[in-house]
């Protein structure tokens, strides 16, 4: 019964997606329901891909994804679904019989999903010196070397409720992701502590219910409104999570540290190495045990 109802189910969507194509024959379709980092590899090659297609761009995702998918002018539409929906689309876009035709190409196909990258496999990524955006770059676009990022133009609004803030002297912490499970935030303290000493003003950024760490002031604002502070104070220090792939771009300092070796089969570091962005300000990465290395260079950028 569970496999016929599915099975229903399923051909269902793949009518409704059928529909799609028939309609809008001119258009590239884009599935993303992961978080905000997810989003940015997604769409890490749009212009690209719509400069070889010679189609517009059009892309389903969830609610609270919205503003992220609004900074990439090269999406053309944008189609909310709810969670409920979303679920069932998703669930029939990851089923095997579905995959290569959403991904590989298969008779000229138009749409592309894009589900968290463990999809791909462990053994891609453990050849030496690839990383997540290589897969993006090589298996999932399908270009070459030539191909150029495609990054996301978040508006710079009024900062004014901050007005108060002395940038110079203030450092955001980033201690929480929401994918990684990280329990030990020792070096946070320690960072929290140490510049507290030295006269600086620590935020810690948070989302509903998170804390701020002991001897911080708690931040809670806008993606536009971080982007902005990002671009503008002394340091931003962060766990290695979704939301840097979009503030990096800011222009900012940064420190992210990531799990140590032993995290997911000690090829973490280099599947999300910021490094594949290519951005052109200061971005040190280090993992989270190496605590002498942390401070020495958070006390060299507080000092230039």
């Amino acid at each position: 019964m569970k496999e016929m109802l599915k099975d229903i189910y399923f051909k269902s969507i793949w009518r409704k997606i059928k529909r799609l194509e028939n309609e809008y024959k001119d258009f590239i379709f884009i599935f993303t329901f992961a978080g905000i980092g997810d989003l940015c590899y997604s769409f890490a090659f749009l212009e690209e891909l719509k400069k070889r297609e010679k189609k517009k761009i059009m892309v389903f995702t969830k609610r609270y994804l919205y503003r992220a998918v609004s900074y990439y002018e090269a999406v053309d539409i944008v189609k909310i679904l709810s969670d409920r929906d979303s679920v069932f689309v998703e669930s029939f876009l990851k089923a095997k019989r579905n995959w290569k035709y959403f991904n590989d190409g298969v008779n000229g196909s138009p749409f592309y999903y894009f589900s968290h990258w463990n999809r791909f496999g462990w053994e891609i990524l453990r050849i030496p010196n690839v990383n997540y955006m290589d897969v993006q770059r090589y298996i999932l676009y399908n270009f070459d070397d030539t191909a150029e990022l495609t990054l996301p133009a978040v508006p710079d609004i009024s900062l004014e409720r901050f007005d108060d803030i002395d940038y110079k002297r203030t450092i955001i912490i980033n201690p929480y992701s929401n994918f990684l499970k990280i329990t030990d935030s020792r070096i946070f303290d320690t960072l929290t502590d140490y510049l507290s000493l030295q006269g600086f003003i620590v935020y810690t950024n948070t989302t509903k219910n998170q804390t701020a760490l002991k001897g911080s002031r708690r931040l809670e604002c806008s993606l536009e409104e971080l982007y902005g502070l990002c671009k503008r104070v002394k340091l931003v220090a962060s766990l290695r999570s979704g939301i840097i792939d979009l503030m990096i771009h800011s222009g900012g300092n940064f420190i992210v540290l990531y799990p140590d070796e032993t995290y997911w089969d000690k090829i973490f570091r280099q599947a999300y190495t910021l490094t594949a962005w290519r951005t052109k300000n200061k971005i040190y990465e280090y993992l989270l045990k190496e605590e002498d290395e942390i401070m020495l260079k958070a006390e060299e950028i507080m000092v230039n």
